[in-house]
């Protein structure tokens, strides 16, 4: 038996024309590498006509920094990352990593499928959340392929989870693909195969700052198409009710900024938002990630 789940991410910046030359071609290159006991950890850099670029690496299947112009053309760097391979090796908050199989917490750190309980890591309150001890943010990931085609930069990364990995069924294989399109469009595609019935809830945990850090997000202007949250117990659990947001300080469905509220609240965000289905917003449905947004901290994961 096999189940094929794809995932597919957009992230759209608006287009400004390259004012360098050389940078204005569509391209993808290995940018560099470093050992990793048996492994290999490769940096790879992608670029399109308006000059924007993007670098990935197979540690993680990790976004690890954006460059792009502003409404002025100045290039900035909007995604939060390290300037070394080898700061991913070490202690910090998953950035820009793939998160699996499981992304969010799972009560209990344990689930029933199909008449069998399957016992996770328990590295959260005594929940699991985000693959336990060993996700995927933790994982060498195997390099398949990178190319251009047409008006796009593909790089493809490629990971196997063996069965009870982390306490999840079944042998997984997962694809993950960072597009970077000529209209500065950066997709992310996850395509996630296995061979027994099983959960997967896959995620990136990017911090954008859309300043280039030189501002706190707090100043960012925030819109989310949702008119409910997931309430949340004191580990972070939902508890299983809908809360409308109308009339508090939930409710961005009209653009605003954070920093007024949070300020009130003395704490940040980290819940589910339950997103409306719009037909005029391609793969709208479903609920948000943990929208995670923290006071002092220059940078947003939602």
């Amino acid at each position: 038996m096999k189940v094929h789940t794809i995932f597919r991410i957009a992230v759209l910046f608006f287009a400004v024309l390259c004012r360098q030359t050389a940078l204005c071609q569509l391209s993808v290159s290995k940018d560099s590498s470093i050992p990793n006991g048996d492994k290999t950890i490769e940096l790879y850099k992608l670029v399109n006509e308006n000059g924007m670029s993007v670098k990935v690496t197979n540690y993680a299947a990790s976004l690890t920094d954006v460059s792009v112009a502003d409404k002025q053309g100045n290039f900035g760097h909007v995604v939060l990352g390290f300037d070394s391979l080898e700061y991913y090796l070490g202690k910090h908050p998953k950035l820009g990593a793939t998160i699996g199989r499981f992304a969010n917490r799972i009560r209990n750190a344990g689930f029933s499928l199909d008449g069998r309980t399957y016992h996770l890591d328990k590295n959260n309150k005594g929940h699991s959340i985000h693959g336990g001890t060993k996700g995927f943010n933790l994982q060498t990931f195997d390099t398949d392929t990178f190319y251009t085609v047409k008006d796009t930069a593909i790089v493809v990364f490629k990971y196997r989870s063996i069965h009870l990995e982390g306490g999840f069924p079944g042998n997984l294989n997962l694809s993950v693909a960072y597009k970077l399109t000529n209209h500065n469009e950066i997709i992310l595609e996850y395509t996630a195969v296995t061979d027994k019935p099983t959960v997967v809830n896959l995620t990136n945990h990017s911090y954008f700052n859309l300043t280039g850090c030189k501002e706190s997000v707090l100043g960012h202007i925030y819109m989310i198409q949702a008119d409910s949250i997931t309430p949340v117990d004191s580990t972070g659990i939902p508890t299983g009710e809908l809360l409308a947001v109308a009339g508090t300080e939930y409710d961005y469905t009209s653009p605003l900024p954070a920093e007024t509220r949070i300020r009130k609240m003395g704490k940040g965000y980290d819940v589910n938002y339950k997103l409306n289905k719009r037909s005029d917003f391609p793969g709208a449905g479903g609920s948000c990630n943990g929208a995670y947004l923290r006071q002092g901290f220059k940078g947003i994961y939602y």
